[in-house]
């Protein structure tokens, strides 16, 4: 057979996001990839330099719909630890709740596209239907469904009243149950489990080679995990497990996801449990001091890092973020490597790509070597 190319996107059912990606084949098998990006850059890091801090966080909060909480609270984390500042009691339980529950709704949503990938559609709209009790919880809590604005530096804006309390608990709880169902049905119905076992395979070795992070790198066996390591808001008082999976396929990833809603229901319970009334922002002048700072949280999908560089001004002088994406996208191209182009779409799937997050790299696999070029 001779060798071949097949493209998909920008615009493609697969992609809810638009990327292009270029497939190498040869007699059926992939043998290089190409992600092209760019297609919805939004110019966010420039656009900072104009903004005063306090204007800065909404827009630090629309890198991305999936985990809007966790870029506006790791950039006020970032500019609260270059000023000195020390948030209320209060407000870290607040915003460690905020982060949990946006952990278990960005996981139900790529569960449910890995099933529609995979062709189960009842167990996609299910999933959905789960996730979607999640979203109307933070509703409540917030007003917002997609963006939450709960984040100013030195604190939250808003409370956690007794009704959104209580939505949540049940939201989660009914996630916890349906967790279980589904992690009984991926591993008990050849269906579903004969789509994912061996797909997208990455070694630990390779795995840590590549610098993966998140479900993806906990898939693979990497114990690694920002709650953890480099503790932040109320993680360090909180009793939870941190999933592991060794086997590094797409089977492997989504487990992890699956088993970690668990974990962050019991996070969001205790914080509800050991949380007391008192005040959920301290005052600040709006200008930090000169300096650097870095500050990491664990999105959904990963470490996520804020870089902030101040000249004791009202406006930040550079503020760089590396967002999760975009560590893992570069494995796209070892996970395909040999394989079926019926394997695409679980394993791309299976990396939880966020494109609106990485939107300013490319990653480009030439003979087997992988440039990163820079976009925007």
């Amino acid at each position: 057979m001779h060798d071949s190319k097949l493209v998909i996107g920008p615009s493609h059912p697969m992609l809810v996001e638009p990327a292009r990606l270029v497939f190498g084949i040869k007699d059926g098998r992939i043998k290089s990839v190409d992600i092209d990006l760019g297609y919805t850059h939004k110019g966010i890091e420039k656009m900072l330099e104009t903004k005063n801090y306090t204007q800065a966080v909404p827009f630090v909060e629309r890198i991305c719909g999936i985990c809007s909480h966790c870029h506006a609270s790791n950039f006020c984390y970032a500019v609260e630890k270059l000023s000195g500042i020390e948030i209320p009691e209060r407000a870290k339980y607040i915003r460690t709740i905020a982060a949990e529950l946006e952990r278990v709704h960005s996981h139900l949503l790529v569960l449910s596209l890995t099933m529609e990938d995979i062709g189960q559609r009842k167990l996609m709209l299910e999933t959905l239907d789960r996730r979607e009790r999640i979203v109307d919880a933070f509703e409540e809590f917030t007003g917002g469904r997609v963006h939450h604005s709960i984040n100013v530096i030195g604190g939250t804006r808003l409370d956690i009243d007794k009704d959104a309390a209580g939505m949540i608990r049940t939201a989660v709880d009914e996630a916890t149950e349906y967790s279980k169902k589904l992690a009984e049905t991926i591993l008990k119905n050849d269906s579903v489990r004969k789509q994912l076992e061996g797909n997208g395979v990455l070694s630990r070795e390779k795995a840590k080679q590549l610098g993966v992070v998140g479900p993806v790198g906990r898939g693979s066996g990497i114990d690694y995990d920002v709650r953890k390591a480099k503790s932040y808001g109320k993680y360090s008082e909180m009793d939870f497990s941190i999933p592991l999976h060794d086997e590094g396929d797409s089977l492997a990833r989504t487990l992890v996801r699956v088993e970690e809603i668990p974990e962050s229901a019991r996070i969001i319970k205790e914080c509800f449990s050991r949380m007391q009334p008192g005040e959920l922002r301290v005052r600040w002048d709006g200008k930090p001091p000169a300096g650097e700072q870095i500050h990491l949280v664990e999105a959904p999908r990963g470490e996520n890092l804020h870089y902030v560089i101040s000249r004791g001004e009202r406006t930040p002088y550079r503020v760089r973020i590396r967002p999760p994406s975009f560590a893992n996208l570069q494995c796209a191209a070892t996970i395909l490597e040999g394989a079926s182009v019926s394997d695409i779409p679980a394993a791309v799937i299976s990396l939880d790509p966020c494109i609106s997050c990485t939107e300013r790299t490319a990653y480009i696999d030439r003979g087997g070597i992988v440039y990163v070029e820079y976009r925007g």
